[in-house]
């Protein structure tokens, strides 16, 4: 492990490791706030499905007309929740004429992912599985 960074003379401390650990920590609690919110969940779940489906020919994104359609909500609605997901960083939208399309950030998923695969596996009875 390397030792702290200082800047010498002042007396200031660096620990770069700390940083980014504090930064991730951070973000990924925006993250999981604006997956708080059911509607919002709806929507990243119906993106990253459509990422998945779609990887085939290369086109992961949807219109966010298509969003809308499929949850049941205004189209103000939609775009609101876009917005929180995007000021998130877990969405990503694009403008193209008149419309807007939208895709799942793939940081976004390695970050969540990662965070995931930390977490020990649990068992049914909330008993931790052995490895």
């Amino acid at each position: 492990m390397r030792p702290p960074l200082t800047n010498e003379g002042t007396g200031v401390y660096f620990d770069i490791m700390k940083n980014i650990e504090k930064i991730r920590s951070e973000r990924l609690a925006r993250m999981f706030a604006a997956l708080g919110n059911p509607h919002r969940l709806a929507i990243f779940e119906r993106l990253r499905r459509v990422g998945t489906e779609r990887c085939h020919d290369n086109n992961p994104e949807l219109c966010v007309c298509d969003v809308a359609a499929g949850t049941g909500l205004s189209m103000s609605t939609v775009s609101h929740h876009l917005k929180e997901l995007r000021a998130a960083q877990l969405v990503v939208s694009e403008k193209r004429g008149q419309s807007v399309y939208c895709t799942i950030s793939p940081t976004a998923l390695e970050l969540i992912a990662s965070f995931a695969g930390e977490a020990p596996a649990v068992g049914r009875q909330g008993q931790r599985k052995a490895a």
